[in-house]
């Protein structure tokens, strides 16, 4: 009696054992493995930098300019007018620091005389001993500025620098993040006589300047627009 009494305190305590297990699998659902965490992805804004500078303090100096000093011939200087060049001078340069291409337009500034504040004449004529002052067309007509750069190196030196920069030319600045590209830009300034169509009176036009008018200016101006994307394909 006392064996059957032992068999069955264990087979009870085996049973409590078995049902705490069964509720421990009923009270858990499987899952699979699962990971968790966080991340962060960022994207950065292509840089945009485009810089206008002059060697020196505005406005740059071309110098100091004259007319030719070969006295006026009719027969040569009819056809071919005298000239004289002043220095090819930097004038400007415009440098390309962003992530992307530039497109530079440049707008040439119309010349502008500078020491004179009387009233302009109606224009010398090529007969007779002009009186008074010219007209400001005929001052203005004796001078041109011609801006210089290098179109297959932007940065190149002076000399090298022989391609003529039109009004409103359009120039694209590769990508300049990693390299800045430099746009060098050259100005000269020229007094060309008006022997055409004044003939020998043309050197009292060139005399009434050289004492009247100290200087002349010219402006240019430029806009950037962005010219490429990134990222590129």
């Amino acid at each position: 009696m006392k064996q059957k009494s032992r068999i069955a305190s264990k087979l009870f305590a085996v049973l409590v054992v078995l049902t705490l297990i069964s509720c421990c699998f009923l009270g858990t659902t499987f899952a699979r493995y699962t990971s968790t965490g966080s991340g962060t992805s960022t994207v950065t804004v292509a840089a945009w930098d485009v810089e206008f500078s002059q060697p020196e303090s505005a406005p740059v100096s071309l110098g100091m300019i004259s007319p030719a000093e070969t006295v006026y011939d009719s027969g040569t200087h009819q056809t071919t007018p005298r000239s004289n060049m002043g220095s090819k001078i930097l004038v400007a340069t415009i440098t390309n620091k962003s992530a992307v291409e530039a497109d530079v337009t440049i707008d040439i500034g119309d010349i502008i005389l500078t020491g004179y504040d009387g009233a302009w004449g109606t224009g010398y004529q090529s007969s007779g001993i002009p009186d008074g002052a010219p007209s400001s067309a005929q001052a203005l007509g004796l001078f041109s500025v011609t801006y210089y750069y290098d179109a297959d190196d932007y940065d190149a030196a002076v000399d090298a620098a022989t391609d003529v920069l039109s009004d409103n030319a359009l120039i694209t600045l590769g990508v300049g993040n990693e390299t800045p590209v430099v746009l060098n830009i050259y100005a000269q300034v020229t007094w060309t006589s008006a022997d055409t169509s004044l003939g020998a009176n043309s050197d009292y036009l060139d005399t009434w300047v050289g004492q009247n008018i100290t200087g002349l200016s010219s402006t240019l101006t430029f806009t950037a627009v962005q010219g490429s994307e990134q990222p590129t394909a």
